[in-house]
C-alpha cells in the first residue's frame, strides 16, 4: 500500500496537470507551471517523473486501461466487428481525460498504446489469434484505420467529420472481417 502522503503528492501532480490542460496544449505545458499549480518544488515533481513527457505517457497509458479494462464485451468482434468498433469507441468518448492527450503530435502513440491494448483484450477471448501472423496483421490493420478515424474526429475543431461518419465506416468494415473470419484469415 502507498504511503497517504506519496499518493497524495501523485493526486496534486497529476491534478495540477490536467487543470493546466484546460487552457494550454500538452506540448506547452512545462515542469515548472505543473510544480506552481501543485504547489510542490521541482524536486518532489522529479522524484516521481523525469519529465513531463514521461507524466504524459503515465497518466495516458493510466486513463487507457481504465476503459479498456471497463469495456467487458470483446467478444463482440468475433460476431459483429462494427458493432464492436463503435461500442468501444463510445467508451473513450465517454472518458473526458482521454481526450487530453489525443494531440496531433501524440496521434501514433496512443494509436499504437490503443491498439496494442485492444489486439491484447480480443486476444485474451480468441488465444489462436496470436498464433496466425496473418490474423494479427489483419486485425491490427483494422484496428490502427479504424481508430486513426476517430482520432482525426475527435481532433478535429471544424466538424467536417462527424462521429457518425466513423460508426457507418465501421458497418461497412465489418463486411470485409466478417469475411475474413469466416475463410479463416483471422
Amino acid at each position: 500500500m502507498m504511503d497517504s502522503r506519496i499518493a497524495k503528492t501523485i493526486r496534486s501532480i497529476h491534478n495540477a496537470f490536467y487543470a493546466l490542460c484546460k487552457s494550454k496544449p500538452l506540448s506547452q505545458i512545462s515542469v515548472k507551471e505543473i510544480v506552481t499549480e501543485a504547489e510542490i518544488n521541482k524536486t518532489t515533481f522529479y522524484h516521481y517523473y523525469e519529465n513531463v513527457e514521461h507524466l504524459i505517457d503515465d497518466l495516458e497509458t493510466q486513463e487507457i486501461n481504465k476503459i479498456l479494462d471497463s469495456f467487458q464485451n470483446y467478444s463482440l468482434y468475433f460476431r459483429s466487428p462494427g458493432k464492436f468498433f463503435n461500442q468501444l469507441v463510445d467508451s473513450f468518448v465517454s472518458s473526458e481525460r482521454i481526450r487530453v492527450f489525443i494531440d496531433k503530435n501524440r496521434t501514433s502513440i496512443i494509436s499504437s498504446k490503443i491498439c496494442n491494448g485492444i489486439f491484447n483484450k480480443i486476444c485474451d477471448c480468441e488465444p489462436i489469434i496470436k498464433e496466425s501472423e496473418n490474423a494479427k496483421y489483419i486485425l491490427k490493420f483494422f484496428l490502427y484505420g479504424i481508430l486513426n478515424s476517430y482520432l482525426i474526429c475527435f481532433r478535429n475543431s471544424a466538424g467536417d467529420i462527424k462521429i457518425e461518419d466513423c460508426y457507418r465506416l465501421n458497418q461497412i468494415l465489418e463486411i470485409p472481417l466478417l469475411a475474413m473470419m469466416k475463410y479463416g484469415q483471422i
